[in-house]
């Protein structure tokens, strides 16, 4: 016997069985088509708790402090964007969010449980390696050759340019916060 959802293109197959480590008869195997079941479905969803937006997604999921989520309503209830919410405080598997503009759209005032959320935007934050110019040339001699202050300026306001919160690394020019130089 065989039953179909057509939405999921799910299909139980009872001609075919899974059995345990003894042989033992489990029960029918589930057969999921590809690699996905649903296609686009939402794995992020919204949940008001104590009065406190939250997300069942956190840092094992890469959210970060600053990240940026787009809201759809519920499942079956239209797929029109209807407003942002950026993480405050995420945990290991889920995060506080709150609601917030982004874009030209302005910050909802209520959004309903169970909205489906989608990540736009995430803000590396802490976790962008910090990096600076060199004062010195790389040298084994033992007094080392200074880069030139205009120089070393100018390509620092360069790398500050290149610095944004979706960029992998953060131009810094104070020593206790450099964790990698750019040599010349």
């Amino acid at each position: 016997m065989t039953t179909s959802l057509e939405s999921s293109k799910v299909s139980l197959e009872s001609d075919e069985a899974v059995a345990n480590w003894k042989g033992a008869f489990i029960g029918p195997v589930l057969k999921l088509p590809g690699p996905g079941v649903w296609k686009d479905r939402a794995g992020i969803l919204l949940s008001l708790v104590d009065g406190q937006y939250r997300i069942n997604a956190g840092q094992l999921l890469g959210i970060t402090p600053g990240s940026i989520l787009e809201v759809r309503p519920p499942a079956g209830m239209g797929d029109k964007v209807i407003g942002h919410v950026k993480v405050t405080a995420p945990r290991p598997t889920d995060s506080d969010v709150v609601l917030g503009a982004h874009e030209k759209m302005e910050a909802p005032k209520e959004l309903p449980t169970g909205a489906r959320c989608k990540i736009v935007f995430v803000d590396f934050g802490e976790i962008q390696l910090r990096v600076s110019v060199a004062t010195h040339y790389p040298s084994t001699d033992q007094k080392p050759t200074p880069v030139p202050p205009e120089l070393r300026a100018e390509l620092l306001t360069k790398l500050k340019k290149m610095s944004k919160p979706t960029s992998l690394f953060r131009a810094v020019d104070h020593e206790d916060e450099i964790e990698g130089w750019l040599r010349i």
